[in-house]
């Protein structure tokens, strides 16, 4: 049997395969205000010279979930309100995922998302 060859893809998941950004989820659930949240992020990393704007948003996520309006999430809800992220994709995004490997039977396919975000959504 001939070995098939390997092609893996790599895609960052937020503005590239979905539109938005995948914390959103989290945000709508706990009636937080998606843009309002982005807007505080901004400013505060204006006022802080804060250089990392993954880091500045990871540590407020966090904040909101120990201390804030996202107390009581776990892990579990987090993988259930991840499962919404199906309906962010982009049109023809699921699509390409199952029709590029109809038409290249002889490859095998690995599809790397490169996300700072939550890995359990």
């Amino acid at each position: 049997m001939q070995e098939k060859t390997l092609i893996i893809f790599k895609f960052d998941l937020d503005g590239t395969l979905i539109d938005g950004d995948h914390p959103e989820l989290l945000f709508e659930d706990k009636n937080i205000d998606v843009d309002q949240f982005w807007r505080e992020i901004a400013e505060e990393r204006n006022d802080n010279a804060f250089e990392n704007n993954t880091g500045h948003y990871l540590t407020r996520l966090v904040d909101e979930i120990n201390y804030g309006r996202m107390q009581g999430l776990t892990i579990e809800k987090i993988k259930k309100l991840g499962a919404g992220i199906s309906k962010m994709f982009f049109p023809g995004v699921p699509e390409f995922f199952t029709e590029i490997q109809k038409e290249f039977p002889q490859c095998e396919f690995r599809f790397h998302l490169i996300s700072s975000g939550i890995k359990p959504m």
